[in-house]
């Protein structure tokens, strides 16, 4: 198996990885793209730790900001 490719067991898991297929780069892009930002430099690892931390209600919020923060709450894990 490829470096970087998963193998998928689920209807879910086929969906996110055809959805990765499409656009394999996701990023936070701020609406101001002259401004930095903070959650960019991130490490996904780190940022799914800080879902594990957060209520359902706030997880479903943050997965509104934008297809990587979506993809980032599909994680079933979080969600346990």
């Amino acid at each position: 198996m490829p470096k970087g490719r998963t193998v998928t067991t689920g209807l879910l898991d086929t969906v996110v990885a055809a959805f990765l297929e499409q656009e394999p780069t996701l990023n936070f892009v701020p609406q101001d793209e002259t401004q930095p930002l903070a959650i960019k430099m991130l490490p996904e690892e780190i940022l799914l730790e800080i879902l594990h931390m957060l209520d359902s209600s706030s997880i479903e919020t943050f997965a509104l900001v934008c297809r990587k923060a979506r993809v980032l709450t599909l994680e079933s894990s979080i969600w346990r």
